[in-house]
């Protein structure tokens, strides 16, 4: 279904709101109901038929409702799970399709607003493992040269982890335990510490070729692999587990590791996902950092938005 904003910012279904009304209108007839289907990334979807539930149908009245409906529209008030309120998917492809820009998506679905240039070159803290058990810590090279990892510990000068090795942390008796096996197939550790800064090369904060650090984590016993190529990482004891928090630069590097939208979808909607986006973390930027999540300010989940880094 297609939308556009109706008399005072209202949503307003166009082209299936008639349907919507007629079934709306059988329904409280107590006789047949219809479903509008939405539109999937394949193309729209006609909406179903009225089917009979067997209850006898008042023709007239249905009749009378349908005129009314036709005439004056549907107006559906409502909140989806999860915020509640504000651009949804879907909804930013449907008026994408119909030829809707990203500015007027982003005034529907955010009404009284205005789109106007912000500057988004600040942190945010991102919490990536949340209460594990167990993370290995390695890296990739994604250029030629690159690959291996810089660990800080306790606030210490940070030593290199080569190419090809790998750390393991796991809680202590509230601080982390820190193994290394290197690429030689030697294990020094493990040793006890209270956080462990991670870095690696090709970022703002380390020269050299492109790298990921790479992390696998393991909580409530379900594994989380993810890969990330900008910013730093944070890892601190919290109670008896993990948690691990990215600090990346929300317009450079944490819009890039979104997944909200798929890349195929037309580019209004893109660009009104990352508007969107981009607003939800600076709110989130604002906000003191949470000790309970390591001193995260958002999730990587549906919590927040959904951030995945390098992928």
């Amino acid at each position: 279904m297609a939308t556009q904003i109706g008399p005072a910012g209202r949503r307003r279904v166009l082209g299936t709101t008639a349907a919507v009304a007629v079934a709306l209108a059988l329904a409280l007839a107590g006789g047949v109901g219809a479903a509008a289907a939405a539109p999937g990334p394949g193309g729209a979807t006609a909406p179903p038929g009225p089917a009979p539930t067997g209850a006898p149908v008042d023709t007239e009245a249905v009749a009378a409702q349908r005129a009314v409906a036709a005439s004056t529209g549907v107006t559906v008030t409502g909140s989806g799970f999860g915020h509640g309120v504000g651009l949804t998917q879907y909804g930013a492809y449907g008026m994408a399709r119909a030829g809707f820009d990203a500015t007027q998506i982003l005034t529907h679905f955010y009404t009284g607003t205005q789109v106007v240039p912000l500057t988004d070159a600040v942190d945010v803290r991102v919490d990536v493992v949340h209460a594990a058990t167990g993370v290995v810590l390695g890296s990739t090279a994604r250029a030629a040269g690159g690959g291996g990892l810089l660990l800080a510990a306790d606030g210490a000068p940070a030593a290199p982890l080569e190419a090809g090795a790998t750390a393991l942390v796991t809680p202590a008796s509230g601080r982390l335990a820190l193994t290394l096996r290197h690429a030689d197939g030697t294990v020094t550790g493990p040793e006890a510490v209270g956080d462990l800064e991670v870095r690696w090369p090709g970022t703002r904060a380390v020269p050299g070729a492109a790298t990921t650090v790479d992390v696998t984590s393991t909580a409530g016993g379900a594994r989380k692999v993810r890969s990330y190529r900008w910013g730093s990482l944070h890892l601190a004891p919290v109670g008896t587990r993990v948690e691990a928090v990215a600090v990346v630069d929300v317009h450079a590097e944490y819009l890039r590791g979104l997944a909200e939208m798929p890349s195929s979808w037309p580019e209004a909607a893109l660009q009104a996902q990352v508007v969107a986006a981009r607003n939800n973390v600076l709110l989130a930027a604002r906000s003191v950092p949470r000790a309970s999540c390591g001193g995260c300010q958002l999730w990587d989940d549906t919590r927040s938005q959904v951030y995945t880094g390098w992928g």
